[in-house]
């Protein structure tokens, strides 16, 4: 990992830079350690805290609201430690000042039918945080419609709830 102070390349496992004693990737390097393995997930995780920090020090000083998205496609064989990651990115994200609720509102495709019966509710429940359907391929049929149910009025929707 590269240091913010000084430039200079770092172990990946590093908290502090070698060379300056700088912390590297701020205070959320810690919730890395959480992770075994998965050295790409890693890096985009180091990634989201740069961008998760910059969009914070944008808003502190502007004052203005940030429209940048964290959308999120995670992918995985079951008992890959998706579920881990939702949950440290939620972290990464309260930690850098971009959302307002550490942990995240994650539900299951089995449990979509009663979630989306309110989703106003259910999704201002979640706003200022994280949502995750887990499982959402199981959602969309393979004899799937152009109609417009729940599922594609979140997707509409996710622009307006910040």
């Amino acid at each position: 990992m590269r240091c913010n102070k000084c430039g200079k390349d770092n172990r990946d496992e590093a908290l502090y830079c070698r060379y300056c004693g700088q912390e590297i990737a701020g205070a959320n390097s810690v919730l890395l350690k959480e992770i075994v393995g998965m050295k790409e997930a890693k890096a985009i995780l180091v990634d989201m805290m740069t961008k998760g920090q910059f969009v914070s020090n944008h808003e502190k000083s502007t004052g203005k609201k940030s429209n940048i998205g964290f959308d999120t496609i995670i992918m995985g064989n079951t008992g890959t430690g998706k579920t881990l990651l939702v949950e440290t990115i939620g972290k990464i994200l309260y930690k850098t000042g971009v959302t307002t609720k550490a942990d995240p509102v994650i539900v299951d495709a089995v449990e979509w039918e009663g979630f989306s019966k309110n989703l106003e509710e259910n999704v201002e429940e979640a706003n200022g945080g994280i949502l995750c359907i887990e499982n959402v391929q199981k959602l969309v049929p393979d004899d799937y419609s152009n109609g417009i149910d729940a599922l594609d009025s979140l997707f509409m929707g996710m622009d307006r709830w910040s």
